[in-house]
């Protein structure tokens, strides 16, 4: 419904409140399904990537459709997700209902777990990783229209990024075995900072648009390794709030830190600024990472793992 009269309506007030309402009936999704996948698979998080990459597919075939419709039919994108919800919604009242046993975690439980170093530490890490996604993923289009690039660059970068983004989560369960899950949330963030800085330092669109094929490791490999390192590491009970937790530090507080930067910035060059300020981002978060899954002293490990 919110997608239907934000594509009717003319008033931006109508349409910030829709897009509010279809964030807040989206946010819980995602965790519960992470944490169900998870559950109900054989080997659990090695196995969550290739099913969690069908997600990718169908929102890479989306940008696809949008990035070559845009400039002619503004509102059709915003119809057609619409329908697919509701599909969705049809689909998810079809499905069996599942039966576990788990007990749910009491409130000392859940501050214990939190209280983890750890925990805290990847919770922290998927805020300043969705600080530095949110300037791709909502401002990227504006500055590449800024270079006087094409539409058709950015529907690539954001198409390659999701085609890398796709081949990483079907080898997830490989990489976990090879680098484990924190070496691939190491991974993730230091390809971050040359990405960024390459992206806010150079003017050329093609180099730009390459550059962010790169996406598909920096969030591909460090949601893998996020959501194995939570799976393996906190209680059954609690492990949905968990990954509730760093979905709202990583898709919520994040982005809201960039945009919020993003207001305060004027003139000709703001945005390359703010894709500086990712990479900046991204230097704090490869030290912070160090730092918490810091190697036993004396102990020869490879350098992405723990």
């Amino acid at each position: 419904m919110s997608s239907i009269v934000a594509a009717m309506t003319d008033n931006w007030v109508i349409v910030v409140v829709s897009f509010a309402l279809l964030a807040l009936s989206r946010a819980p999704m995602i965790p519960l399904v992470d944490a169900l996948t998870v559950a109900a698979l054989d080997q659990g998080a090695a196995e969550y990537g290739r099913v969690r990459m069908w997600g990718s597919v169908c929102f890479a075939a989306m940008v696809f459709g949008v990035g070559t419709q845009i400039d002619q039919v503004v509102d059709t994108p915003l119809l057609i997700n619409a329908l697919l919800l509701s599909l969705c919604a049809l689909w998810t009242w079809s499905l069996p209902q599942a039966k576990f046993q788990a007990r749910l975690a009491g409130f000392s439980e859940l501050r214990s777990v939190f209280k983890d170093k750890k925990v805290a530490a990847v919770i922290g890490l998927g805020g300043l990783l969705g600080t530095m996604h949110a300037a791709y993923d909502f401002l990227f289009s504006l500055y590449m229209a800024e270079l006087g690039a094409p539409t058709s660059y950015a529907t690539a970068a954001f198409i390659g990024g999701l085609t890398v983004e796709v081949t990483v989560m079907g080898l997830s369960g490989w990489l976990l075995r090879r680098i484990g899950a924190v070496g691939m949330m190491r991974l993730a963030i230091w390809v971050c900072i040359p990405r960024f800085l390459i992206t806010g330092a150079v003017e050329d669109p093609l180099l730009i648009t390459a550059v962010q094929f790169t996406h598909g490791v920096t969030f591909g490999a460090f949601w893998m390794g996020a959501i194995a390192w939570l799976s393996d590491n906190v209680p059954e009970q609690a492990r949905n709030s968990a990954q509730s937790a760093l979905m709202a530090s990583a898709a919520g507080l994040g982005p809201l830190v960039m945009l919020l930067s993003a207001t305060t910035l004027e003139g000709t060059g703001a945005l390359r600024g703010l894709f500086l300020l990712a990479a900046g981002v991204a230097v704090v978060a490869a030290f912070w990472v160090q730092v918490a899954f810091k190697s036993p002293k004396g102990e020869s490990k490879n350098p992405l793992n723990i």
